[in-house]
């Protein structure tokens, strides 16, 4: 068994869980982690997080163009892959739409300014983006 293929369960136990919370709904979200060879998992285009399997998953390399899987990646792959572009540090990143964070930003409300302090000394200051098209 190799480490991608746990790693894809992983993301897929992950996807449940966020899922079950109510933090991405339909095909909202997705899911990606940076392989060691320099490929990136990521989360089908339409899929439901709540019903991943392993082989659903696919990679892409640093530019976004497909090496494996059945269906086309994520149409966030552009912004996972930017993330990583900007912070080699990071090895998987989570796209998901928590209730209470989207009426926060629909209200314009700052994080910074009712964020408990913990999150903030974990965290640092949480920008707030403008509207744009998915994908």
């Amino acid at each position: 068994m190799s480490d991608e293929w746990q790693l894809r369960r992983e993301i897929c136990q992950i996807g449940r869980r966020i899922h079950a919370r109510g933090y991405a709904a339909g095909t909202d979200g997705n899911i990606s982690a940076r392989l060691t060879d320099g490929r990136f998992l990521i989360t089908p285009s339409g899929s439901c997080l709540g019903e991943l399997e392993p082989g659903d998953l696919v990679s892409v390399d640093a530019a976004g163009r497909l090496l494996t899987g059945n269906t086309t990646a994520s149409s966030e792959r552009w912004m996972h892959l930017s993330a990583y572009a900007e912070r080699p540090d990071i090895v998987a990143a989570i796209h998901a739409h928590p209730p209470t964070v989207i009426a926060f930003t629909l209200a314009g409300v700052s994080f910074s300014q009712c964020a408990l302090p913990e999150v903030i000394l974990a965290f640092g200051q949480i920008p707030i983006s403008s509207y744009a098209t998915p994908g």
